[in-house]
């Protein structure tokens, strides 16, 4: 297969001289009454500055093209362009009070590229204060050195969320990365720690949290290795395990098998009762605001649910026709 093109797809590369995103989403099919899913998601989207000043989540989804079945015209770099196109036609709207990545992390990126894309973010949006938002970045304890992470924190990201990775020497690392991150101001350390890994006994499992609690992070969270998992009553005597300890480090459930620290954002939300599931983790939010870019993308306005396009190709044929690049519209989201 040629590697600039994609299948099925009639496909148009961005060029430069391409005219420039127009400030609110089109979308080519027919607006009338009959509840047309499309236009109730373009509709929602465009009437949430009318609604209210509450703040929104911008969720951004960058795929691992390692992992692409088939070559992909332009690979990353072609990729992070029309992410920033589609972002681009959000611009103007509410305030930004969380920004998330899901897939390759911004630390995984190059610094030119992860410094390109939030000055365009922050061109197009307006961000909360420092002190009210929350602005994650993943990183890898394993390969994310203190100059990445000073990098981070001056392009404004503030909370950090550590990956311990598989191995039995990761939390060890935790410790440096912890310090690094609060040398560079980050407000708030997650640390995601996972159990059954191969090998891992009880007491493996209680000494490697110990060294990741004593590291002090703000937050935890558990999760249950991937791999060659132990039988169902050994994961949860494990977590059983794991949850008494954190309960004894003073830490607090806030929902998802993750816990924070007393003075953490999100435990002093649930004490008032104002912290609500968000698609990935927890929001600070009253209710879900969430603007998703990116393939398979999610987003939530109000009661609409809408999905991205999950193919490359498809989510670039879209936005070269200045739509939204959502497969099969918005859906009334159904209370559980």
């Amino acid at each position: 297969m040629h590697a600039d093109t994609y299948p099925g797809v009639a496909h148009k590369p961005l060029a430069p001289s391409l005219p420039p995103s127009p400030p609110a989403a089109t979308s080519s099919a027919p607006r009338d009454a009959s509840g047309d899913p499309d236009s109730a998601c373009l509709d929602a989207v465009a009437g949430l500055p009318l609604r209210s000043a509450r703040p929104l989540a911008l969720h951004l989804h960058i795929p691992s093209f390692d992992d692409m079945p088939v070559p992909v015209f332009g690979g990353l770099p072609t990729y992070l362009a029309y992410l920033k196109r589609e972002a681009a036609l959000f611009a103007g709207m509410n305030e930004v009070g969380q920004l998330r990545f899901d897939g390759v992390s911004p630390a995984s990126l190059s610094a030119a590229q992860v410094d390109s894309l939030m000055t365009h973010l922050r061109r197009h949006f307006r961000f909360v204060a420092d002190e009210a938002g929350e602005f994650e970045v993943r990183a890898d304890a394993r390969g994310t050195s203190p100059e990445r992470i000073r990098l981070l924190r001056r392009l404004g990201f503030n909370c950090i969320s550590l990956d311990v990775g598989d191995d039995g020497a990761a939390p060890a690392r935790v410790r440096g990365v912890a310090a690094a991150a609060r040398a560079a101001g980050f407000r708030s350390l997650r640390v995601v720690f996972a159990y059954g890994l191969p090998g891992q006994g009880v007491d493996l499992l209680r000494r490697m949290l110990a060294t990741i609690i004593g590291a002090g992070p703000s937050r935890v969270a558990l999760q249950l290795h991937g791999g060659a998992m132990p039988a169902g009553a050994i994961a949860q005597r494990m977590r059983r395990h794991c949850i008494d300890q954190l309960g004894a480090a003073g830490y607090a459930g806030i929902g998802g098998d993750s816990f924070a620290l007393p003075g953490d954002d999100l435990a002093q939300a649930r004490r008032q009762a104002a912290a609500r599931p968000s698609v990935s983790g927890i929001a600070l939010q009253a209710a879900p605001r969430v603007v998703g870019c990116g393939v398979s993308a999610v987003g939530i306005v109000g009661a609409l649910r809408s999905l991205n396009v999950a193919a490359p190709g498809d989510y670039y044929a879209l936005l070269d026709r200045h739509e939204l690049p959502v497969a099969g519209g918005a859906h009334q989201m159904v209370a559980a």
